[in-house]
């Protein structure tokens, strides 16, 4: 994580690039893909709040950027790479909720109260929800404000374009989920029974 950026990794990742944006061709990939962002945006961020509760088990924590000890850094070993990547992941998560609730199949009218028709919608809202929240806390404790500059401005990026191409009914859906994830987020802030390991 200190070593910087040197040739051959930028070059790694814009070969990994092209190959995933010139062989992405079905709904499936995408949704794949989608997910191991998503997946990677939870692990990153949960790694970071347990840091920040004093659960650093794997001993990553790095003193970064104005020597403040409490700034998190997950797996990045820089506060700012881990926010930067929190910062990309939001988003991500947020539209792809918002898609996933919007692709489930149309409920029956007849069983509309059978359990089985809103499992998979329950399931996939508290997922999103929950990870928005990790990921919202994670980027809180990095204590980097440009990326949390850079997520505002990508959150309201990301729900004027759901307001546009998916609608009212996916800015009603895409607003619940921040709205929840932000409300989370507050409560496990404000609750005096979390205490940091600093």
């Amino acid at each position: 994580g200190q070593d910087g950026y040197p040739a051959y990794t930028i070059a790694a990742s814009v070969l990994l690039f092209t190959v995933i944006a010139t062989h992405l061709k079905t709904q499936p990939q995408l949704w794949r893909l989608m997910g191991a962002l998503v997946a990677m945006g939870v692990l990153i961020s949960g790694y970071a709040v347990l840091q920040h509760y004093g659960h650093d088990s794997m001993n990553l924590m790095e003193i970064t950027g104005g020597g403040a000890s409490d700034r998190v850094t997950s797996f990045m070993g820089n506060a700012i790479f881990a926010a930067a990547v929190m910062l990309m992941t939001i988003p991500i998560t947020a539209a792809g909720a918002v898609i996933a609730l919007s692709s489930l199949p149309e409920r029956n009218r007849a069983t509309a109260n059978h359990l089985s028709q809103w499992l998979p919608a329950l399931a996939v809202w508290a997922a999103g929800r929950l990870a928005l929240a990790v990921q919202v806390l994670g980027l809180i404790f990095t204590l980097s404000r440009g990326p949390w500059l850079g997520t505002f401005f990508a959150i309201t990026l990301t729900v004027v374009l759901v307001a546009i191409f998916v609608g009212r009914g996916g800015f009603g859906k895409l607003a619940s989920a921040l709205g929840l994830a932000g409300f989370i987020a507050i409560a496990v802030l404000l609750n005096p029974s979390f205490n940091s390991g600093d």
